[in-house]
């Protein structure tokens, strides 16, 4: 039997890890993190659950290792265009809504390219 992740601990990491990259990202650019903002963290945290959430879904869906691959390259691949949006949607329309909307959508977008592609 092998041994698998908890599907909702693992989007609980992925969001995490988009917390983690934000900072990183505020840090490279402002010199200082940015953690005493607590809703931009809660921010992208939604963000990164959800566009975890549709990659462990689309996973779960997936028939052999080789489209598994596919979906996962496809998510990873569209995570700085995503990152460069999630920031330009931050301005563009009301803060929050913008971060999930483009954090949830080009994610979706590149797990069912990638998924599609290697079907």
């Amino acid at each position: 039997m092998k041994n698998k992740l908890n599907p909702a601990i693992a989007a609980i990491l992925i969001g995490t890890g988009w917390v983690l990259i934000q900072e990183l990202i505020f840090y490279f650019r402002f010199g200082r993190f940015n953690f005493e903002n607590f809703l931009d963290l809660v921010v992208f945290f939604l963000a990164g659950l959800i566009s975890g959430g549709i990659l462990l879904f689309v996973l779960s869906k997936s028939k052999d290792s080789r489209q598994r691959k596919g979906t996962i390259i496809g998510y990873l691949l569209s995570l700085p265009l995503t990152w460069l949006l999630c920031i330009i949607g931050g301005l563009i329309l009301p803060p929050y809504f913008g971060i999930i909307l483009f954090g949830s959508v080009l994610p979706l977008i590149g797990v069912l390219v990638g998924s599609e592609l290697t079907q």
